[in-house]
């Protein structure tokens, strides 16, 4: 495996006001310090910032000094360097450019204010960058280098929009940055509406598709995705919004293969693949896999379960492409984590470690010594998957996704798969696949998963609500538990605390606290601020009763309101906690499916220090068919929660259900666990679907070890904890210490 290193920023000419300022000599000293300290630390390459206004102070003048001094320093250690080749962002990007006519910025369309970053749109910074790659690849050695990677866009090069940088990007003044949608150029207009109207040819389609009522191409233009007409119309904005960013990459990757013909190249790649930023990892790794290039990521801590599920998403694309890749943190890391950074990527099959230790010392430079043993690329055995529900992530209605990937990795390996991935193939050769997030789906998709269980698979799904096509259609193939055909209790409660009921949740609320006068004192809660809102199913067509459990508090506590439908139907009355209750008529339900509570009135700032907009603090709802009293709404049972539930009950309809040779397994809300319940389908398989049994033992051990398995045979332990484990598997025990690597088979 490639080991490289790096953090050059500091000796670079211009830094930061109060940051030491290296001469020339200085500099050229300390990076051959470095390099002889990296070679002796097993590092095979340093990586240096190479940025256009480094390279191309004043137009035409080029200036290759700074990078002649690493690419000196590794000739005379026997390494080789790595330059980030930077073009476009605001630190990369020369002053003189940013000065000209040519020079277009990134504008926000939330602001309609530019950030300092040069727009991908603009017709102007690509022959610029051809020229700037022409250059460098002329008067370097390429054999002294050991990977070309691509500073593309966003704020420190990665495949991005601008976010906001920090003091090393600013290298000036501050500028406008921030997640969200970096599309109001003139440029982007243009390139929106081209891309409807290929996709729609005609504005009767795109009409019919949006629900919109415009009358030529020229009336669509980008929007903010929240003030989208419907579903259909929010995803075309944001895919389009990613793939135009896949489309400038291509263009990076397209000419720095002509000019780096045999060289390795990579994608900086950053994020958590979320489509604001503009990073659709799966997309990235099918374009680079065209020029037989590769990616790394930059995104791990110090967490193993974080780490996995950031990274895993492009070790699964470019394994899927054939592609190499790397995993980099995106800032500091603990000593103790250094063996969970190396595991992470050689149990992912990762072809290169970047660390930002370039000197390593004492205990770091230690644990990297003895480490070292386990930086070699491997090739994992994985047949479990994790459905990447995108199309839901888009949307905005992802809730657990991250958590339910982290539970489930104590249990299994597995690689995560979105939809681009299951149209091309990605789920042959997997057994089992959980889908434990995202109730929308493209139909498409879901043909595709219908097909793959017919053949075989086991699909597990944990969802309360209706999963549904994007225009609205139920899945019929799944059990109608997920499919919709399952009625609303008569009675029922919402815990507005708990994450699984966040889909309940529209607009703004604050997040989980415990406490606050509630009983027993560890239910959880959220405060409302104004138009903060609940969606609740409608029970039968009788009338309903509510109840909402709240604590009010603040100066005013009688002008904070509870509406329906614009009306009033409840306020506090004292100070403290409460409850709120009220009745619908079956004239004022009729023909609805769901009622929409809202939280209004006047807010509150509960501290000088907590600037937040308060209204009410939330504990639940509870909701009944007919005329109740708050007695018989007291204890009804949480919705969609299954009590009793057992694994003998699990492996039986309704929860299992047989579809062809495979089988669909419902995994609801209930006092058993999904890391108990998906340990059972992926090491007992024959309990739901006879016949198919796992082709490997499980791992007895705690949740803090983690397993790996390779082609080779060998098995790949990592105990991520602060005490010893002891572990069993295959009939074989062994006990390893915190924080360390085993590899118990072979």
């Amino acid at each position: 495996m490639y080991f490289a290193s790096g953090n050059d920023v500091a000796f670079q000419a211009v830094v930061p006001p109060g940051e030491k300022q290296f001469t020339r000599q200085e500099a050229a000293s300390a990076i051959s310090h470095r390099a002889v300290v990296a070679h002796q630390a097993g590092i095979t390459s340093l990586e240096a910032y190479a940025k256009w206004w480094l390279c191309e102070p004043e137009p035409g003048k080029w200036e290759f000094s700074y990078c002649d001094l690493f690419d000196q320093a590794v000739k005379d250690t026997g390494i080789r360097w790595l330059p980030l080749i930077i073009a476009g962002p605001s630190y990369g990007t020369p002053p003189w450019f940013k000065a000209s006519k040519e020079s277009v910025l990134s504008r926000c369309l939330e602001h309609n204010l530019d950030t300092s970053a040069q727009s991908i749109w603009s017709p102007y910074i690509r022959p610029h960058v051809s020229e700037y790659l022409r250059r460098f690849a002329e008067h370097f050695d390429a054999g002294r280098i050991e990977s070309i990677q691509m500073g593309v866009s966003g704020d420190f090069g990665e495949t991005l929009y601008t976010e906001a940088g920090n003091i090393w990007t600013f290298l000036g003044p501050a500028y406008h940055g921030h997640p969200g949608y970096w599309c109001a150029e003139s440029y982007v207009r243009d390139d929106f509406r081209r891309a409807m109207t290929m996709k729609y040819k005609s504005i009767d389609k795109l009409n019919a598709a949006w629900g919109t009522a415009f009358k030529t191409f020229k009336d669509v233009q980008p929007f903010v995705p929240e003030k989208a007409s419907n579903r259909r119309a929010r995803l075309d904005l944001q895919r389009w919004y990613c793939a135009a960013m896949t489309d400038y990459l291509e263009f990076w990757l397209r000419e720095t293969r002509r000019y780096f013909p045999k060289s390795r190249i990579q994608i900086a790649a950053g994020g958590d693949g979320w489509s604001t930023g503009g990073a659709d990892f799966s997309a990235q790794a099918e374009v680079a896999a065209k020029y037989h290039a590769g990616m790394r990521v930059t995104n791990e801590g110090s967490d193993y379960g974080l780490n996995f599920m950031w990274t895993r998403q492009v070790a699964t694309a470019c394994r899927f492409y054939n592609n190499y890749f790397g995993i980099e943190p995106a800032g500091g890391v603990t000593t103790e984590a250094i063996p969970i950074r190396v595991y992470n990527a050689t149990a992912s099959g990762a072809d290169e470690l970047f660390t930002y230790d370039p000197e390593p010392e004492g205990a770091r430079a230690q644990a990297y010594a003895d480490l070292r043993k386990f930086l070699i690329k491997r090739e994992p055995v994985v047949d479990v998957g994790f459905f990447l529900n995108r199309t839901s992530w888009d949307l905005d209605l992802l809730h657990q996704y991250w958590q339910s990937g982290i539970n489930l990795r104590t249990v299994t390996d597995f690689d995560i798969i979105d939809e681009r991935l299951i149209a091309a193939g990605a789920l042959k050769n997997k057994r089992v696949l959980f889908w434990l997030d995202g109730s929308v789906v493209e139909e498409s998709t879901a043909r595709l998963l219908e097909k793959w269980v017919r053949d075989g698979g086991i699909l597990v799904v944990q969802s309360r609500e209706k999963i549904e096509t994007v225009e609205g259609s139920p899945v019929t193939w799944l059990p109608g538990v997920m499919s919709g055909s399952q009625k609303t209790p008569d009675r029922y409660k919402v815990d507005v605390g708990n994450t699984d009921y966040e889909t309940n949740l529209i607009g703004p609320w604050q997040g989980q606290e415990k406490g606050n006068g509630f009983a027993p004192s560890d239910d959880t809660y959220r405060w409302s601020t104004d138009g903060s809102q609940i969606d609740l199913p409608v029970p039968g067509n009788k009338g309903i009763t509510v109840a909402v459990r709240i604590c009010a508090n603040g100066p005013r506590v009688k002008d904070q309101l509870l509406l329906v439908d614009d009306r009033v139907v409840a306020h506090p009355d004292v100070i403290g906690v409460q409850t709120l209750s009220f009745e619908l008529t079956p004239v004022q339900i009729a023909g609805r499916s769901t009622i929409r509570l809202t939280f209004g009135g006047t807010t509150w700032r509960g501290s000088e220090s907590d600037t937040r907009q308060l209204g009410v603090a939330v504990s639940s709802v509870a909701v009944g068919s007919g005329q109740l009293d708050l007695v018989e709404l007291a204890d009804v049972p949480t919705l969609g929660f299954v009590s009793g539930l057992s694994m003998a009950k699990l492996v039986r309809p309704p929860y299992t259900v047989k579809l062809g040779r495979g089988a669909v397994v419902h995994l609801p809300m209930s006092n058993l666990r999904m890391q108990d319940a998906a340990r059972e389908v992926v090491y007992h398989t024959d309990r739901f679907l006879p016949g198919h049994k796992a082709p490997y033992p499980m791992v007895e051990s705690d949740l803090t070890v983690y397993i790996t398995r390779f082609r080779d045979g060998s098995v790949l332990f990592l105990n991520s904890g602060d005490k010893e484990s002891h572990i069993r598997y295959d009939d074989r025990e062994t006990v390893m210490p915190s924080h360390s690597i085993k590899n118990m088979l072979k």
